[in-house]
């Protein structure tokens, strides 16, 4: 087998679940806000963030804890 033929076709789970979220929603199965609906395809873009915000703050912290550091030594 060529190796385009063993790859398969991939969707994310969170995507499907996004979906799945859709559809109960247009046909009135659940009465979530769109918020909660919308959240499979959002929610990991928040978490990427708040991630990366965190990383920079301790990178911050940490680069002002360190020029303080060699300020005090002169």
């Amino acid at each position: 087998m060529t190796e385009e033929a063993q790859k398969k076709f991939e969707v994310p789970w969170l995507f499907l679940l996004g979906l799945l979220f859709l559809g109960l929603k247009f046909f009135g199965v659940v009465s979530w806000p769109w918020l909660w609906v919308l959240a499979p395809f959002w929610l990991p873009f928040a978490f990427l963030a708040a991630a990366l915000l965190m990383m920079a703050m301790v990178l911050g912290i940490q680069g002002i804890t360190d020029a303080d550091a060699r300020t005090a030594l002169n």
